[in-house]
């Protein structure tokens, strides 16, 4: 009984030493066919990437405080500021807003295209709002972001005045 497992390890040998021969048969045979795929793949992800349009990004951080007159040290003045951080961001893509960076730009684009490129995000924890701007021309692109900054807190101020 030994010698019949004996001679089924040496043909399991065999047939795996058998199997190496077949697959690397294969892959001579079809290799210039993985070549092949991987030279299209290459010049068409290179043709692709020659006719993109670069876009630049840049960011500008604003920081959202209450006035000196009604700054206190309590928990629901904290609440207020973190609401209020909210609601700006929210107001930074308000048509006003971009209108007012449009016409002192005068850049060639409505309110809605400009949303496309703009970006806000409230930095977690903080009083910090993150404003991001692609455009494929950079110094367009710190233009807007910087001219943000001002038109919205011409804005804010304009509104608290009127209160």
């Amino acid at each position: 009984m030994n010698n019949g497992l004996d001679q089924n390890d040496q043909s399991d040998t065999t047939f795996t030493a058998l199997d190496i021969k077949e697959y690397f048969y294969l892959f001579w045979r079809w290799g210039w066919l993985i070549i092949l795929a991987g030279i299209v793949a290459g010049v068409v992800v290179y043709v692709i990437s020659i006719n993109m349009t670069p876009l630049y990004e840049t960011s500008t951080r604003l920081l959202i405080s209450d006035p000196p007159a009604m700054r206190s040290l309590d928990t629901s003045a904290m609440v207020s500021t973190q609401t209020q951080t909210s609601t700006y961001a929210e107001m930074l893509l308000d048509r006003p807003v971009l209108q007012g960076v449009i016409d002192i730009l005068n850049l060639q684009i409505t309110s809605d295209d400009m949303k496309e490129f703009v970006s806000v995000e409230i930095v977690r924890n903080t009083q910090l709002i993150l404003v991001t701007v692609q455009d494929p021309n950079p110094l367009q692109a710190a233009d807007i972001a910087n001219t943000l900054a001002i038109v919205f807190t011409d804005r804010i101020r304009e509104l608290q005045s009127q209160r």
